[in-house]
């Protein structure tokens, strides 16, 4: 019984929407990534990545690190350097979709989510240029997906998956900053305040300050 159960959830995976939207949204970025020439903040993020460092001017070390190790590999075959932009959104689009199941929706959800995220103008630039922007999406909706399980789960251990993710987020653009200050005022409004009297809330941000604390410095 329990294979067939492993063959069913196997089976399910290979043709769940999550799983088909990462492969079309790869896909497009498969075959228009390598079109455009290299972006002006492409070959500076380049530059500063081959030169490691805790942070710089205007923007933490992650991004640069990737764009270095991008070239490094790559060279100037675009499509390869801009593998990492085209991953970014394709694991996105698959979260996207996931993340309709997590709050309830069905197949239909789940498709119309994903084809959403897809579709979005934005979005499809995120994934063609290699940018600070490429890893913010996902981490945003990371995060709510944390949340959204602890308030399932009433685990408060989640906050320090928040956290991680925070701090990874921190790592290659400060945007997400604004989140987690919209997420305090929802704290405070709503009976997730309970968070605030039990210590893995505390956890989860040492955890992302300590990550950003390099960078900070």
């Amino acid at each position: 019984m329990a294979q067939t159960d492993n063959a069913g959830v196997r089976d399910g995976f290979w043709t769940s929407p999550a799983f088909i939207l990462a492969l079309v949204t790869l896909g497009v970025h498969f075959f228009v990534n390598g079109g455009y020439g290299y972006f002006r903040d492409e070959l500076y993020y380049i530059v500063c990545g081959q030169h490691p460092n805790w942070g710089y001017v205007d923007q933490p070390p992650l991004i640069p690190l990737i764009a270095a190790g991008s070239y490094a590999l790559f060279g100037n075959f675009l499509l390869g350097f801009r593998l990492a932009p085209a991953l970014a959104m394709a694991l996105t689009a698959a979260l996207t979709a996931q993340f309709a199941s997590l709050v309830g929706g069905a197949r239909f959800a789940q498709w119309l989510a994903g084809l959403c995220f897809l579709v979005a103008g934005y979005f499809l630039s995120d994934g063609v240029l290699l940018t600070t922007d490429i890893l913010q999406a996902m981490t945003w909706l990371g995060v709510s997906w944390c949340l959204v399980r602890l308030i399932q789960s009433d685990d408060e251990r989640w906050w320090i998956c928040v956290g991680l993710i925070v701090g990874i987020s921190l790592w290659s653009k400060y945007l997400i900053a604004f989140y987690t200050v919209a997420l305090a005022a929802g704290l405070i409004a709503t009976d997730l305040r309970r968070s605030l009297t039990r210590p893995w809330i505390y956890v989860g941000a040492a955890l992302s300050l300590l990550m950003i604390l390099p960078n900070i410095v």
